[in-house]
């Protein structure tokens, strides 16, 4: 529940990530990556499953459908999103965006096949007519970018030339604004270094920041600059 009490687990085999919930709160989709602590696991991909038992309070194990398998090689797929009107999931590959009707019925449809770079981290409009999500383009650097359903129209919103390794775009509610996370410091946190002689791998302090669905204006909230903001998801 939203205030902490009644924790679930929904029983996965070989866990689940990125989990999204069906307009009408019964179903959720998730992905399993082709990893599992120790070793490769068998059947990574987008699933969906129907948990009304656990939210009833009954002792169940929901069934798992496949929905979308991910390719062999290193065409990794993730971060499914289901789209308002509870029909279709959108999902990120390596190279493309795509989105599949929930019910399995027909193929995924590219909505980029002629993007030249890879995208990530879809997320669909409240009136779903349009998605969000971050491409990285050859020619046309990294940045938030917006497209129409149907993968149409697909235009920068912001480029990745003031902010550093920006990511998860959300948008607001009521569909006027996209929240993004950036890191606001060119520097490590220095507690966050491995390497005692050299950073290597470090944290850097990022920050929520949020913008016009148009493209104007722009704030960031006012976080402490040694903060490394992760995630973050918009109050209803």
């Amino acid at each position: 529940r939203a205030d902490g009490s009644q924790k679930t687990h929904v029983p996965l085999p070989h866990g689940g990530k990125h989990p999204t919930w069906s307009p009408d709160g019964k179903q959720i989709a998730f992905y399993r990556a082709s990893w599992w602590r120790n070793g490769p696991v068998e059947g990574a991909g987008i699933y969906v499953t129907n948990i009304e038992c656990l939210l009833r309070g009954e002792s169940c194990k929901p069934e798992l459908r496949l929905l979308v398998k991910e390719p062999e090689g290193h065409l990794k797929i993730s971060s499914p999103d289901w789209s308002p009107d509870g029909k279709q999931i959108a999902y990120a590959g390596i190279d493309h965006i795509s989105v599949i009707n929930v019910d399995g019925q027909s193929q995924a449809i590219d909505l980029t096949p002629y993007f030249s770079g890879t995208s990530k981290e879809p997320q669909w409009s409240p009136d779903g007519t349009k998605l969000v999500a971050m491409c990285y383009g050859e020619n046309s650097g990294t940045g938030i970018c917006i497209m129409n359903r149907d993968g149409s129209n697909l235009v920068y919103l912001r480029r990745d030339t003031t902010f550093r390794n920006t990511h998860q775009p959300r948008w607001s509610p009521d569909g006027q604004k996209i929240a993004f996370i950036s890191e606001v410091s060119d520097t490590p946190i220095p507690e966050s270094c491995i390497n005692p002689d050299g950073c290597g791998r470090g944290y850097y302090a990022s920050s929520v920041f949020i913008i016009n669905a148009d493209g104007s204006g722009i704030t960031r909230l006012p976080f402490e600059d040694d903060v490394v903001t992760e995630w973050f998801y918009w109050y209803p």
